[in-house]
């Protein structure tokens, strides 16, 4: 079983704030007791979590983290969040096209500077 958790905290001074919570058991042909589900992207105000099949998700979640590294239009802090949020279902498409993800699930957590309002977002690739 897998736990990826998210919840808006609102302190006593009237902030927002995200938690997150992760279970840390990861399996992929071997049991890792304690390992990483809760991911920063390099946007610095984007995080990515998985429940489901290691092998699969952190390749998908490696390849997001690098595509953001080298584009100078995602890396910037002035980007819309929900254009990243629409580029990163597109390079989960394009890779579930070469795989069977049947099983993947991505939940989507962020903040939007622009709209001053978190967003939380569960993407889930369908079979196939």
């Amino acid at each position: 079983m897998t736990l990826c958790a998210v919840w808006i905290r609102h302190t006593p001074a009237g902030d927002q704030e995200l938690v997150f919570a992760t279970d840390s058991c990861l399996s992929a042909g071997e049991r890792w007791e304690a390992g990483v589900k809760l991911f920063e992207l390099p946007r610095r105000d984007c995080f990515i979590c998985f429940a489901g099949e290691t092998n699969r998700a952190y390749p998908m979640i490696l390849n997001l983290i690098q595509t953001i590294n080298t584009s100078p239009a995602l890396k910037n802090p002035q980007t819309d969040l929900l254009d990243i949020l629409n580029h990163t279902k597109s390079l989960f498409t394009d890779l579930a096209q070469a795989i069977d993800l049947s099983e993947l699930s991505r939940p989507k957590l962020r903040r939007c500077k622009k709209r001053s309002s978190i967003y939380i977002r569960r993407l889930a690739l369908a079979n196939q």
